[in-house]
């Protein structure tokens, strides 16, 4: 089931490879490959897959350690899974202290206590939101998967930058044709252009201009956002690693979760200098005929 949900929403031509490791009747365990297809009919409606599981030859030195380090990557996935869940359960009671000492210090008996206050409330809102980066990292790979329309997704995110625009005496451009159809999970896809939006914006001189636009290819489409900022402040590999931040406020998470969304649509997202200064991100995703 794991595998068939993957398959239905990482893949843009609906084929899915992986190594697991399968268990026999007899409770012996031996490490496979299984690769499944969508079927579809002539509307682009899934009717059902199509699974294959092979048994993979041992190496020269036995099985076992190829068994090994598949049982280890499973368990490694679940303790994610658990993690996620625990950050879940950490967030609630974490939100309810914020809300405590924000009311506090609103009602501090002296600016000394107030400003005390203040610094544990900014601290626990850090917490809050590393905890919901870590959240959507390890848990987007389970949303649904439906045609989005991207040109009106990113209108509604540039209108969801409006404070910051203001803020930074900077505007968002948008250069998108009317309707760009792509098939993936809508709210995966918000969150990442929000976020290279954001990351746009607080790199932007006041009168600077951010660009989002998109190139047509054969088989993808390519969302370009492009700042007139300082340009990279670190390598692009660098920047992709979790908790790796140059913001003063950063959790490091953002290009982390944005990666994994784009790389589960089966796409990739890169980042470039830009011609004349500035950064360019693009976000590459597959295009399917969605009849």
């Amino acid at each position: 089931r794991s595998i068939l949900n993957q398959q239905f929403l990482f893949l843009s031509d609906g084929h899915h490879e992986e190594e697991i490791v399968a268990q026999r009747k007899d409770g012996t365990v031996f490490a496979a490959a299984v690769k499944a297809l969508l079927l579809a009919d002539g509307e682009q409606n899934a009717i059902g897959y199509l699974v294959m599981i092979r048994h993979r030859a041992a190496p020269r030195d036995g099985q076992s350690g190829n068994v090994d380090r598949l049982i280890r990557r499973e368990r490694l996935a679940t303790m994610g899974e658990l993690a996620a869940q625990l950050a879940h359960e950490i967030r609630n009671p974490l939100l309810s202290i914020g809300a405590t000492l924000e009311s506090l210090a609103k009602d501090a008996a002296d600016d000394e206590t107030g400003e005390t206050l203040r610094l544990l409330t900014d601290e626990v809102n850090r917490l809050d939101l590393i905890l919901k980066d870590y959240m959507s990292l390890a848990t987007r790979c389970n949303a649904s998967v439906a045609p989005v329309d991207l040109a009106r997704l990113l209108d509604e995110v540039a209108r969801l930058q409006l404070p910051l625009q203001r803020e930074r005496d900077a505007r968002i451009t948008l250069q998108f044709p009317e309707e760009v159809i792509v098939h993936g999970d809508a709210e995966g896809l918000r969150q990442v252009f929000f976020n290279l939006l954001q990351n746009a914006l607080e790199v932007s001189a006041p009168g600077a201009e951010v660009t989002c636009r998109a190139e047509h290819g054969p088989r993808h489409l390519s969302i370009h956002v492009e700042d007139q900022g300082p340009g990279l402040p670190d390598t692009p590999a660098r920047l992709f690693e979790p908790f790796h931040t140059t913001k003063t406020n950063g959790t490091g998470l953002g290009l982390t979760v944005s990666q994994r969304i784009v790389e589960a649509h089966g796409g990739t997202i890169t980042l470039s200098p830009r011609t004349g200064g500035g950064c360019r991100v693009t976000v590459a995703l597959p295009l399917r005929d969605l009849g």
